[in-house]
Order: structure tokens, then sequence, then C-alpha cells
């Protein structure tokens, strides 16, 4: 069963993979998948579950048995020369542990596996915030190439109404050599930004180590309310301090449990060579807990488990001044959306088409309508990177409350 899904995991990987490398738009889902997946850093904690697993198996091993073989009263004087006289006994000794000290130490063992886990469920969050990040980038460097090539459009388009009027004569040359060399002004910005989308890409399949798809899509201009019941203690952060109490709690139990005495059991066989005669043998020992009890050990795992603690305590603060920080950042920039969307870029875009009019019928300079054009392509763009401020944003609040959300963009 589990080796169809992975059959199953490893083929839905290589489709996504293939649509990456054949050109297809990659979604944030998709990425983020593949980001799960091929990540190696994922992958060493699956190794060192499995190694966790055949520590607690080792851990519950009875001890070797003990085979001990001697030969007494030899090679002494008078009638203790030579062998006649000897005694062989070959026994077998096996220590038996008690009061469950088995179970004790694989429980010990087995709780470092909570550790791992709340460890793997963090780096999980923070691939998924960097995925989100990366992903952010390269929509908001897709929109931006938008924008610069319909700002091209419209240089062009410029640039032949300079020409028009030019060749007309009802403006100086000059106004048609500005127009021209804004139009290549903005192709040279173009350019550079398809580079930047090409850098945004890449970093992009950096995260998995593929090649980088050739677009995205996503809605870079979504906006969501985030989820209500900020819990540090839901965090990864603060659940891999809690299981390593548990794991220390387990320790210092298992040293307590170590200290009460073994018995170990021992059964054998004596030969006496001189009478030619045989005996068997049956022993029982069990050590006096006097002078080593393990109240040192008891005492540094109590140190341990309160340092813990306290390093618990201080990363919830830091969890909630994190949250706080990125709330209000979130509000400025919901206010700086806003502000943009309904009072800024509207006036802006009818003050353009105004001059632009005007100036087609030769009512208005020039040089009023670059500025016109240059201011609102300029509101345009810091809106497309204040989204993408937004959406950083969201990522680090939703890594914070923990949350994962496959379908973030």
């Amino acid at each position: 069963m589990f080796q169809k899904i992975g059959s199953l995991c490893m083929i839905l990987t290589i489709l996504a993979t293939s649509v990456a490398a054949a050109g297809g738009p990659l979604s944030f889902e998709e990425a983020l998948n593949l980001v799960f997946e091929k990540h190696p850093l994922l992958r060493t904690f699956e190794e060192r579950e499995r190694a966790v697993t055949f520590r607690a198996a080792q851990a519950a091993r009875l001890e070797n048995p003990e085979l001990t073989f001697s030969l007494e009263d030899v090679f002494g004087s008078g009638e203790f020369g030579g062998t006649r006289s000897s005694e062989t006994t070959l026994e077998l000794a096996q220590t038996l542990p008690l009061f469950g000290k088995r179970q004790r130490r694989r429980e010990a063992v087995l709780a470092n596996r909570e550790v791992l886990r709340a460890a793997l469920e963090k780096a999980r969050l923070r691939l998924f915030r960097e995925t989100a990040r990366a992903f952010a980038a390269a929509l908001y460097a897709q929109h931006k190439v938008e924008l610069y090539e319909e700002l091209v459009r419209l240089s062009r388009k410029l640039v032949e109404v300079t020409g028009a009027k030019f060749s007309a004569g009802k403006i100086p040359e000059t106004e048609k050599i500005r127009a021209e060399i804004v139009a290549s002004e903005t192709e040279v910005r173009l350019k550079n930004a398809r580079e930047e989308l090409g850098s945004a890409l890449a970093r992009l399949a950096h995260l998995w180590n593929g090649p980088p798809p050739a677009a995205v899509s996503g809605n870079l201009f979504r906006l969501e309310t985030l989820p209500a019941g900020f819990d540090p203690d839901r965090h990864p952060r603060t659940k891999r301090f809690r299981a390593e109490i548990r794991r220390l709690e387990k320790e210092v139990t298992l040293s307590r449990v170590e200290v009460l005495p073994d018995i170990t059991v021992s059964a054998g066989v004596r030969w006496y060579n001189e009478s030619d005669e045989q005996a068997y043998l049956f022993g029982l020992s069990l050590p006096l807990p006097l002078w080593n009890r393990n109240q040192d050990r008891i005492a540094a795992l109590r140190r341990e488990i309160t340092a813990v603690k306290l390093d618990l305590r201080n990363e919830e603060l830091v969890l909630k001044r994190e949250f706080t920080r990125i709330e209000s950042a979130l509000t400025q920039v919901l206010r700086q959306i806003s502000n943009l969307e309904n009072e800024l870029i509207p006036r802006a875009r009818e003050i353009y088409r105004r001059n632009l009019e005007a100036y087609r019928f030769g009512k208005m300079e020039f040089l009023r309508v670059l500025d016109a054009q240059r201011t609102l392509f300029e509101l345009r763009l810091s809106r497309l990177e204040a989204y993408r401020r937004y959406q950083e944003l969201r990522a680090e609040a939703l890594y914070l409350l923990a949350r994962a959300e496959k379908t973030f963009l």
C-alpha cells in the first residue's frame, strides 16, 4: 500500500516537473508540492525518524548473556600440582532488567520522535513561507513586465502622434525626439524587467532544484482576511520545546528506574577431575544501590527542564511580538493599497487621459503629457509593489499562525 502511494507521488511530481519544464504556467499549489517532495531538508527528517525507531528497538533488547569458564586448583604444590586436583566450571549468567526498565528505555528514545516531528513541521512551515515569498516575487515580476509592455505600447503611440504632428508642422522636432527618447528608455526598462522575471523564476525553482517554469499563474491582487485566533501554542517552534520537556521528563523517569537493581541469574556445571564427578551451580546476584543513585543526573535533568521551560516562555513572547508587528504592517499596506486604488490611480488616470486628449488637439504641452504618464505609471507600479509586500506579509502571518495554505495565491 505504502509503495503504491509512494509511486503515485513520484509520478505526480515527475508530471508537475515536466509541465514546468515544458513551459506551462505553474500554480502555487504545484510549486509547493514540488518543494515538499524534493527539498532535501524534509527527507533528512525521514531518515532521522527511522534512526530513532532502530534506537528504540535496540534500547528494549536484553543484554547479552555472559559465559564464564574457570579452571581452579591447578599448577600448585603438593596434591594440587598439575591438574589432577583441578575443578573446571562452566557458568552462564543472564541479567534480567526489572521494574519495566526495557519499556522505559524504549519510551525515552521514542520521545525524540515527537521532537523530530515538531522540527519537521517547523521546516515545512519555513519552506511554505519561502515558497510563498518567492512565488509572490515571481508574480510581481510577471505583472511588472506586463506593466512595462503596456507603457512601451503607450510610448510608441505617443511617438506616432508626435511624428504626425511634427510632419504637419505643429510641433518642433525637439518634442518628437523627446518622445523617441522616452520610448527607447521604456524599452530598456522592459528588458530589465524581463531579466528580473527570469531571475525570480529561477530563484523559485531553486527551492525544488529543478528547471524554472516559463510562467506562474496566481492572483497577486488577492486580499484575504487572516484566520482568527492566534495561538503561539499551535506553532511548532513552541511545540518543539514542549516535546523536549516531555523527552527530558522521560529521561528523569528512566534515571529513577535505572538505579533500582537488576537481578542476574546464573547456572552452570562443575567438574572435579580428581574424583571424576560433576555438580551443578545456581546463582543469583543483586547490586546494592548505596553510593550511586543517579541523584546528580536527575538534578541535572531537572535543571535542563527548567531551562527549556524558560526558553518556551521566551519563544511564546517572541511569536506574539512578531505577530503584532506583522498585523501592524499589514494594516499599513492595506491602507496604502486602498488609497492607491480608490484615490490616486483613478485621478492620475483621468489627468493623463485629459492631457493626452488636449495634446492631440494642440491644447497641451508635451512635457505635461509625459509628466502625467510618468505619474500614472509610478502609481501603478507602487500599487504592484504594495500587493507584493502584502502577500509577503500574509505569508509571514500564515507562518506564525502555523497554516501552510496550498491555495495561498
